[in-house]
């Protein structure tokens, strides 16, 4: 009787292990973040990829692929370090495309694509050319309206070269913004430069992965006066 039920309890402990183990396998997930990056002076693109396999995102191990990884067609290069993937990377200089689009291509034959959108920054100007540090500044761009995944960077730099940042987040009824003084009290007056970033971020699971993708806009810079 005794054997019996030693038995019974070894074989429901193997069981339970079992389980345990088959789930833990099915927690773990795995992680893509894209980023692009469009430098509007230079022309210059840059796309990464990073891949990660565990049970969450921070504890997660950076992983290769099995497949390529592509970027508008393009193969993006694996970089290496410590003898294993650190990231997919390509550099390259062209025309600014409001649509991109990520690809993965499994060993199996399958893939997986990732999309992200963002409309370009035209010019842009701030009213009488000057920022005051009591009244702000009206900043005005040419382009579109922010959407609720955007936002816009306004970076101010001083003739000490002190720089400070704003962040106005979208969604924007126009292609306006209102700065305020007090946003630029850490300003010497004087000469200065100001110049954008607008950003874009999305978070989806796509073909059991999860995806986390941000875009990046930098303008060229113009110069500005700071008023007290």
């Amino acid at each position: 009787m005794r054997y019996l039920l030693v038995c019974f309890l070894f074989f429901s402990m193997i069981s339970c292990q079992q389980d345990s183990a088959k789930s833990s396998n099915n927690d773990v997930k795995l992680f893509a973040d894209f980023y692009v990056r469009y430098l509007q002076n230079e022309q210059q693109l840059k796309a990464e990829a990073i891949f990660k396999r565990g049970l969450d995102k921070e504890k997660a191990n950076k992983i290769e692929l099995e497949g390529d990884v592509k970027f508008d067609g393009q193969l993006l290069n694996p970089i290496k370090l410590n003898n294993s993937i650190f990231r997919y990377q390509l550099e390259s200089k062209r025309a600014f495309k409001e649509n991109t689009i990520f690809k993965i291509e499994h060993d199996k034959g399958t893939t997986t694509e990732h999309s992200i959108g963002m409309s370009p920054i035209g010019k842009f100007s701030l009213e009488n050319g000057s920022a005051s540090k009591k009244n702000g500044f009206l900043l005005a761009w040419d382009g579109a309206n922010l959407t609720d995944k955007e936002r816009l960077l306004v970076l101010v730099t001083d003739k000490n070269n002190k720089a400070h940042s704003i962040s106005i987040n979208g969604p924007s009824k126009n292609q306006q913004a209102r700065i305020k003084g007090v946003d630029l009290q850490p300003l010497a007056t004087g000469a200065g430069y100001i110049y954008l970033v607008k950003k874009t971020s999305n978070t989806v699971t796509k073909d059991d992965m999860i995806i986390s993708s941000l875009a990046e806009y930098y303008t060229d810079r113009i110069l500005i006066e700071i008023l007290e």
